[in-house]
């Protein structure tokens, strides 16, 4: 199955560019294409994708509040996201981190850093999937073992009260046997309910 990285640019020969530096990864990569980070949102409510990498600075839906909106929706908060920028404002980029992007890459970008910058992050998102996945079934395991010991203690407590009531029955089976106040039929009888009860 194809990785699906989702580009996020309000100009249109950046998408442009990044179509043609990225040819040779087509049969590799699913590669979708937004003008702006409203439209880019809507995409990623209706499809799964592997790897955003948008711009900073658009309309309608700066890419700052884009990956804020991201990372507060839960279906998407795990969405690796690189921020694209050809402005070299520190304090943006520090805030841009802030808010979970993973990676940073400026503009012009060429193509091996672009190819690397993409195979490192699709590769962070495998472990982080597998991470996961594996938290998920420690999860199953905790419930199930948290049940089990929730049916044990119920158990114990079960088997506490069988206990007491059973030790009211021998005891008074042996009161009635060694007190001499049954004839010898009923001795026999109680006998049996004092066995009964120890055992």
């Amino acid at each position: 199955m194809l990785e699906r990285i989702l580009f996020v640019d309000d100009e249109q020969f950046v998408l442009d560019g990044f179509k043609r530096l990225l040819r040779d990864y087509r049969y590799k990569w699913q590669m979708e294409f937004a003008l702006n980070g409203r439209e880019a949102l809507e995409m990623v409510n209706k499809e799964e994708f592997d790897v955003i990498i948008t711009d900073i600075r658009m309309p309608e839906m700066p890419g700052l509040e884009f990956l804020e909106r991201l990372q507060t929706n839960e279906k998407t908060q795990n969405i690796p996201v690189v921020i694209l920028t050809g402005d070299h404002d520190r304090t943006l980029k520090r805030k841009a981190l802030e808010l979970g992007a993973v990676d940073l890459l400026n503009k012009p970008v060429n193509k091996e850093d672009l190819v690397a910058r993409i195979k490192n992050v699709l590769k962070l998102k495998e472990y982080q999937d597998i991470i996961l996945e594996k938290n998920r079934a420690l999860e199953r395991q905790l419930v199930i073992s948290q049940k089990m010991d929730l049916v044990g203690v119920m158990a114990a407590g079960a088997v506490h009260d069988l206990s007491n009531l059973l030790s009211i029955i021998v005891g008074y089976s042996n009161l009635l046997i060694e007190e001499n106040l049954l004839d010898k039929i009923e001795v026999s009888s109680m006998d049996k309910i004092r066995k009964a009860g120890e055992k």
